[in-house]
């Protein structure tokens, strides 16, 4: 059985690896499927962009909060566990 720390890491390498397939598509769209396969997705607003500043604004506040928790990068990090010291 795997260590909990160490699956939280892997589950979290695998929402990466989407996210990172998925990019050329854009976040709404790779947001649509990622709940499509039944991830609970959570978008870092400082790590997206839009074609212009007022797509991303209108993406960020209109259509990505019905998909995906919007938060900042900063929040992501710090919600992350600290991984098991080394005795």
């Amino acid at each position: 059985m795997l260590h909990p720390w160490l699956l939280h890491r892997l589950l979290l390498a695998a929402a990466a690896d989407l996210a990172r397939r998925r990019l050329a598509r854009g976040a709404p769209l790779g947001a649509t499927e990622a709940v499509a396969l039944g991830y609970s997705v959570v978008l870092a607003e400082d790590c997206t962009a839009g074609a212009t500043p007022e797509t991303h604004q209108m993406q960020i506040t209109e259509h990505l909060p019905l998909l995906a928790t919007i938060t900042t990068a900063g929040s992501v990090i710090a919600s992350l566990p600290t991984p098991p010291q080394p005795h």
